[in-house]
Parts: C-alpha cells; sequence; structure tokens
C-alpha cells in the first residue's frame, strides 16, 4: 500500500515489511535505530489510512508500541 505523507514523502508500507519493524523495535538497538531513520513520525503519517485495513492496522499499533517500550 503506498501512502503519501503530509512532507510528500512516498512511503511504502506492506504486511512483510511492517511485521520486520515490530521484529526489530523488539530491540533497544532496534528501537534506536528506528527512533534516529523517523519510523515513528512515518508510522503516525500512515496511520489513518491503515484504519481500513484491519491487519495493517494492527501492525501498526504493535510496531507504535515496541517504539514506545524501553527507556
Amino acid at each position: 500500500m503506498d501512502e503519501v505523507c503530509s512532507e510528500g514523502v512516498l512511503m511504502r508500507f506492506d504486511v512483510e515489511a511492517l511485521e520486520v519493524l515490530v521484529w526489530i523495535a523488539r530491540t533497544d538497538g532496534g528501537r534506536s535505530d528506528l527512533a534516529a531513520k523517523g519510523t515513528v513520525r512515518s508510522v503516525l503519517c500512515v496511520l489513518p489510512e491503515f484504519a481500513r485495513d484491519s491487519s495493517l492496522l494492527q501492525l501498526c499499533l504493535k510496531l507504535l508500541r515496541n517504539l514506545s517500550a524501553g527507556d
């Protein structure tokens, strides 16, 4: 699913990509790396569009949860 963010950045998210990001965000190092790349902002940007697809919405919420964990 392609989505254009308010900043005009084209992002590609699909189930497999989100599953990988969820897995990466389970570790301190992974969270740090994804935070440095602006992943939270990107996920929040596409979240309203993903509300139509329950599997993508669930993965986005898991990713945000994992990114918010830790310190």
